[in-house]
């Protein structure tokens, strides 16, 4: 089923750069940033065909689904819709890989890459050199909307105390260190404590179990999100919505810092006011 229309759906502004009108692929996962790249593409007459995972993408703007273990049949079907370009986007949470049902293509991918991989990041590099090494170019969506990435500045009312400040210097530090290993993107801080460090739970998973170890009430948990060093930020950039915010406003957090330039923000006029409701600030470093 297919979108016919962008009405009453508000598109982040855009530059009056033209893109080419080469058809564009999209590879998609959960989340609201598939359907808002849909109907920007629409918006902007631009040739594109998604291809959805089953169970994970919405299949109402998708035009086929596949399972995760199909890559040869992904293959088979970008090239045979002419796909020129194409974007990895939105959600995926890593399977077990007894919870995979590979093709002959997915069963090639693993025997070459199996023991190379060691997290996300490699998975998701072998993934891209797979289709590129089929004449597909690999672009990312900051490439296509990049009104949607966060901007330097404080979004809220409300700004970040010269405490806050502090905790967000050792957040920062901390998030760092953790995406050198490849484990996550963000960690949890309170004054000079670590509350939490992001695992397979994903960022909403780590906001509700920190909400449960926050220490005393003269300061409130922090969120910092940052981009991996060695992350290729054309595959699995760092997103936060208005579900990120609605989630920390209900564990009772006080703010959440992003690195500008390298992370999503879809949704945020509505986020943004839910979090001046709360008196929560956003802050984008």
């Amino acid at each position: 089923m297919r979108l016919k229309t962008a009405q009453n759906i508000h598109l982040p502004n855009q530059s009056n750069k033209m893109h080419t009108l080469e058809k564009m692929g999209i590879i998609a996962g959960r989340g609201n940033i598939p359907r808002l790249l849909r109907l920007y593409l629409i918006h902007k007459k631009i040739p594109h065909f998604f291809l959805g995972l089953k169970s994970i993408a919405d299949p109402k703007i998708c035009d086929t689904m596949l399972s995760i273990g199909q890559l040869g049949k992904a293959v088979q079907t970008l090239k045979k819709e002419k796909i020129s370009k194409l974007i990895f986007i939105g959600g995926l949470d890593r399977p077990a890989l007894d919870e995979i049902k590979p093709d002959f293509g997915g069963w090639l991918f693993l025997l070459r890459n199996a023991f190379k991989i060691k997290g996300d990041n490699s998975l998701l590099t072998a993934l891209a050199r797979t289709f590129e090494n089929k004449g597909l170019k690999v672009v990312g969506v900051h490439e296509i909307m990049p009104d949607l990435l966060v901007k330097k500045k404080t979004y809220t009312k409300k700004k970040p105390s010269a405490k806050d400040k502090k905790t967000i210097e050792y957040g920062v530090d901390l998030a760092k260190k953790l995406g050198e290993m490849d484990v996550g993107q963000s960690v949890v801080v309170q004054g000079n404590l670590c509350l939490g460090l992001e695992g397979i739970e994903g960022t909403e998973g780590l906001i509700k179990r920190c909400g449960a170890l926050k220490r005393g009430t003269k300061t409130k948990p922090i969120l910092v999100k940052m981009c991996k060093p060695t992350q290729d930020k054309r595959l699995d950039m760092p997103t936060i919505g208005l579900e990120t915010i609605q989630q920390a406003i209900k564990a009772g957090y006080g703010g959440i810092v992003v690195e500008a330039g390298a992370v999503l923000f879809p949704d945020n006029e509505k986020a943004i006011q839910k979090a001046n409701e709360a008196g929560l600030f956003i802050q984008g470093i």
